[in-house]
């Protein structure tokens, strides 16, 4: 009988994202939480409503101010809480706050390690506050830094809050135990806040490289899928696939789809997702007839359309240099389809795309540049092909589920110890 390494353990995980969310940072402490309770821990997640990235709480889940469900031997809380319909500084706190004070209201559960997963800071203030009130230790796992997200997003009024963020930041992980960080890039940030180095370890995102969604397709498997999606094969399909927010800054893929089409190129851009700049982005390609809108999928389709597209973009604005790291960088990957980068030189996005080896970086908000790089991928089979190559051996090599698990395990240990 395999030994679980956290039988008897109660370990609380407070996160703003968790399923049936299945874009950004939810399936990551979703698979956490799981692989815990499956190492015998007892597991309690304290969590929103589902809401991410549509901003709108999910129907099933409407009308209710708590929630609790067990999935997976995992007991999962879920509290109410605002969700702005547009985007600004001052309805970000007023969404961060309602989910922290209801969190407050609350008992905490029984625990001997809470983990707290930012850029959510209600999360990570309620696992400081939940540890005191259990007499337990808490880790913070960083996806995101809010303070520099309001500094670089370009979020009306970002600049205002961005002192008082980071002072919540600084007071929420100079006291954890533990910091976990899912890039390199956030280490000076984060020592920045008063976290001593030996204290930080790196977590990177994970992906499932084992399974067919993210395998190797035939020739037959890919036009049939394309017939499907209604894509034509002399087409080249250009995909950005996850949340349609601020900080993407889509307006300059739509703007380098214009420019495709006035040079009559045969490129479809899809932007796949949903989020808060949806309908700006909507209302800028309309008449465009070689950009689509496809929903939000569920994870297996995603993989499947990612996997059977000719080139995979990731835009950001000039402005995101370390703020975060795309979630879905590890599916473009995992899925083995050549990515465009057009992200901020020197930053947590480029570096991570170059040391994978799997992606074009061009200069972000520069469609011209977009498109070029798109064009070579889509005339040069054997660029296309090596970039395919080294990002699925990048993932399948540095960012198997199963060593980053055991590396998560290591973190929590350290909380615990």
């Amino acid at each position: 009988m395999t030994e679980q390494r956290f039988a008897g353990r109660r370990i609380t995980l407070v996160t703003q994202y968790y399923w049936p969310e299945h874009v950004g940072i939810a399936p990551y402490s979703t698979r956490l939480a799981e692989h815990l309770a499956g190492q015998g821990a007892t597991v309690d997640v304290v969590t929103a409503m589902p809401h991410y990235p549509e901003w709108r709480i999910y129907p099933e889940h409407r009308g209710r101010a708590l929630a609790t469900e067990v999935r997976h031997g995992v007991t999962v809380h879920r509290l109410w809480h605002y969700i702005p319909s547009r985007q600004s500084a001052a309805r970000r706190a007023g969404y961060e706050a309602s989910l922290f004070l209801h969190t407050l209201l609350r008992a905490a559960p029984a625990s001997d390690a809470v983990i707290g997963v930012i850029p959510s800071v209600s999360a990570g203030a309620a696992a400081r506050v939940y540890a005191r009130r259990t007499g337990s230790r808490y880790g913070i796992v960083v996806q995101d830094l809010a303070s520099q997200g309001a500094r670089q997003s370009g979020m009306s009024g970002g600049r205002g809050v961005a002192q008082a963020t980071g002072a919540l930041e600084r007071w929420v992980l100079s006291r954890a135990a533990r910091v976990a960080v899912v890039s390199p890039r956030f280490r000076p940030h984060v020592e920045a806040f008063g976290v001593r180095p030996e204290r930080i370890s790196v977590l990177r995102n994970w992906v499932e490289t084992n399974g067919a969604a993210t395998g190797p397709r035939t020739a037959d498997d890919v036009a049939a899928m394309r017939r499907d999606l209604r894509w034509q094969p002399d087409e080249v399909v250009v995909l950005h696939a996850g949340n349609m927010g601020l900080k993407q800054g889509l307006e300059y893929v739509v703007d380098a789809a214009r420019l495709a089409a006035q040079q009559s190129a045969p490129f479809r851009f899809v932007l796949m997702g949903d989020g808060s700049q949806r309908p700006l982005i909507e209302a800028r390609a309309a008449g465009l007839a070689n950009v689509e809108f496809l929903p939000n999928m569920p994870r297996d389709r995603c993989y499947d359309i990612m996997g059977v597209a000719d080139v995979l973009v990731v835009n950001e604005r000039h402005s995101i240099v370390d703020m975060a790291l795309p979630s879905k960088l590890t599916s473009y990957f995992a899925a083995g389809r050549p990515v465009v980068a057009a992200v901020a030189d020197g930053g947590a996005t480029a570096e991570e795309v170059r040391r994978a080896g799997g992606a074009l970086v061009v200069p972000p908000e520069n469609p011209p540049a977009l498109l070029e790089a798109i064009e070579r991928i889509a005339t040069d089979p054997q660029l296309a092909g090596g970039l395919s190559e080294r990002g699925r051996s990048y993932a399948e090599h540095e960012l198997s589920a199963g060593a980053i698990l055991r590396q998560a395990e290591e973190f929590v240990s350290g909380v615990l110890a």
